[in-house]
């Protein structure tokens, strides 16, 4: 009887250490793979960090050369605060309100131009994407605010418009001249840009654009660039005409462009 017992103990025992081992493998799975996840985190954290810290020294970076604009800026602003200065002091108090009121609408056209708002404007009325507002653009832009006038007139107007604003010659409105045009409308009608922004932003994107009118101003696109080229040709003369004379005869000024007869440019 003792020696079936003791061999059942011997048994037991096996057993009791066969499931050890068990458990001692799995705890060493266990920990296995808790080392290497600790170690893949350490990897990710040590990567994250670098990551941070690049990024930090860029934003030193961003700072430092930001600092030195801003201090650029203010030695800027000194300076014209001293020719300020200078000019008030030799100058009549006319001349002294023209510049003010020239430096005030430059200030004024700057804000404009990084008003959100604007840069909204502009891209919904550069249909295309491509960075600049042409004739066809302009006038459709126009035809939004000009439903009851005339499509040839609403042509007219943005070939004027073309000729006065664009003034690098290249036939389109870059962001600055389109904000010029603008700044100018808005003051014509005495108010500001920024009270009458929302309502023009949301107009020019909740009201469509006709179809037919596109196709209509392909046909016109002969006789505008025609009308163009004859009011730029005019206004070279003009400009060669200023330099011997004090100012551009009375009848040139009025003279009011017209769209020449379709076939003729």
């Amino acid at each position: 009887t003792m020696r079936a017992k003791a061999a059942g103990f011997r048994s037991d025992l096996a057993a009791i250490e066969e499931q050890h081992d068990e458990v001692m493998n799995v705890l060493r799975k266990e920990r296995d793979r808790a080392v290497r996840q600790a170690e893949k985190r350490a990897k990710e954290a040590e990567s994250m960090e670098k990551v941070w810290k690049d990024k930090c020294n860029d934003m030193t970076k961003e700072l430092e050369m930001t600092r030195n604009a801003l201090q650029r800026a203010y030695a800027a602003v000194e300076a014209v605060k001293g020719d300020i200065g200078k000019f008030y002091e030799g100058s009549d108090n006319k001349e002294v309100e023209e510049a003010a009121k020239q430096r005030l609408e430059k200030e004024e056209l700057m804000r404009m131009c990084t008003d959100p708002r604007m840069q909204g404007l502009f891209r919904l009325w550069d249909t295309d994407g491509n960075g600049s507002i042409d004739f066809e653009e302009l006038c459709l832009g126009l035809r939004k605010f000009q439903k009851r006038v005339r499509l040839d007139e609403s042509a007219l107007a943005a070939a004027s418009l073309m000729l006065h604003y664009d003034v690098d010659t290249n036939q389109t409105l870059d962001r600055m001249e389109f904000a010029q045009f603008l700044h100018d409308y808005t003051r014509a009608v005495g108010v500001k840009f920024s009270e009458v922004a929302d309502f023009l932003l949301l107009h020019t994107a909740h009201v469509g654009e006709d179809p037919s009118e596109r196709a209509a101003l392909e046909d016109l696109q002969p006789r505008v660039e025609g009308l163009l080229r004859s009011m730029e040709q005019a206004r070279a003369r003009a400009a060669a005409t200023s330099t011997s004379m004090d100012a551009v005869p009375p009848e040139s000024q009025d003279a009011t462009p017209t769209l020449p007869p379709r076939g003729v440019e």
